[in-house]
């Protein structure tokens, strides 16, 4: 008789560094009724998640459930915000019988829109309390970890990530597996820990690969180019960039991120891919600011390329975008793009990173 594999799930970090209290840091961010609102509904999802099934009737005094939904009825939110609120409160009337699933995407739902809506330490603690909620979803705590890694928390979104390939594996859910890996290289990326970075990539693309998802490998590469584009390997990161150019032109459509990356590799390297790239990026929907940076970047392969033509036009086009935006819209590295591709032409003293019109010139 074979005997069944025991698996170890490792714990992971819950609190912000300098805290003492789960999601006490969401109170800098929201405030007033919502942010009491957001901060009772995560304490009391935390304290119905550490009990005990047996031990859940009557947790919560009675009224609570009403009192909850009136407090949710009377802080105005959006009906989206509403309805999961209103979803988690279950667990306040009859906690023994909530769906530790349905919490859990109600938690999710919460984490989505308040990264947009409130702050990013507010979606960090909801999607925490999802993954706390339903501690056997490898999906809750992949977006546990992800929150943590916009919020710059490397060390804990690393502990969830190791927690989500663990579960994923042991559910067999091999897509999370792939993208917990990914995001796991993403972070040590940012933490310089180039060999790491180089191990969980190679993982990621194996099981991608073995399980059919190839938009998981182009993810794979992505990261590989860029580690290999900080260690200053020229020849890596042109074989894991043209790799994942290949197989980002069969995803529809293909990453943004990913392209622009691409982009910016091959600026200088490559200007005639580059701008190819570009122009798949230019036909896109996007921010002024982006559109303004990837103006920059044409200007610079076409000055690379030795296109006048082509630069003056890029150039004109991003003077237009920079009049019309407000310095705050636009990335910084516009300036430095603009000021090489003029420097490349010798024409640093004609034209500057942040040109301004004179009175009597209009935009060309």
């Amino acid at each position: 008789m074979i005997a069944k594999r025991q698996w170890c799930i490792p714990e992971a970090l819950r609190t912000t560094p300098g805290t003492a209290l789960e999601a006490e840091d969401l109170l800098n961010e929201a405030q007033g009724a919502a942010g009491l609102l957001y901060w009772m509904t995560v304490r009391d999802v935390h304290v119905w998640a550490g009990t005990g099934p047996g031990e859940r009737p009557g947790l919560f005094r009675e009224g609570a459930a009403e009192h909850r939904l009136r407090l949710i009825s009377w802080a105005g939110l959006p009906a989206r915000a509403q309805t999961a609120l209103n979803t988690i409160a279950a667990i306040l009337r009859i906690p023994e019988l909530a769906s530790p699933g349905e919490i859990a995407t109600a938690c999710l739902d919460l984490a989505e829109w308040t990264a947009t809506n409130v702050g990013r330490l507010t979606a960090l603690a909801f999607a925490q309390s999802a993954a706390v909620a339903d501690p056997d979803d490898p999906d809750a705590a992949l977006q546990t970890g992800i929150h943590a890694l916009e919020e710059g928390q490397l060390v804990r979104a690393g502990t969830w990530f190791r927690r989500a390939i663990a579960l994923s594996r042991r559910s067999g859910k091999w897509d999370s597996y792939s993208a917990a890996y990914i995001q796991l290289a993403t972070g040590l990326l940012r933490q310089g820990r180039h060999d790491a970075v180089r191990r969980a990539a190679m993982k990621a693309m194996r099981a991608a690969r073995r399980h059919g998802t190839p938009h998981r490998r182009t993810q794979a590469l992505h990261v590989l180019m860029l580690s290999a584009r900080e260690q200053g390997d020229a020849v890596m990161a042109e074989r894991f960039a043209h790799a994942a150019w290949r197989a980002a032109r069969r995803e529809k459509p293909a990453s943004v991120p990913l392209l622009m990356d691409l982009a910016r590799w091959w600026t200088d390297t490559n200007p005639a891919r580059a701008r190819t790239v570009l122009r798949e990026l230019l036909a896109r929907e996007a921010q002024p600011g982006d559109w303004a940076l990837m103006m920059a970047l044409m200007a610079r392969a076409a000055a690379h390329k030795g296109d006048r033509a082509a630069f003056d036009e890029a150039w004109a086009g991003t003077q237009r975008l920079l009049r019309r935006l407000a310095k705050s819209e636009v990335p910084d590295e516009v300036a430095v793009h603009l000021s090489h591709s003029a420097a490349l032409f010798a024409l640093a003293p004609r034209h500057g990173p942040e040109p301004r019109p004179r009175k009597d010139e209009g935009d060309r």
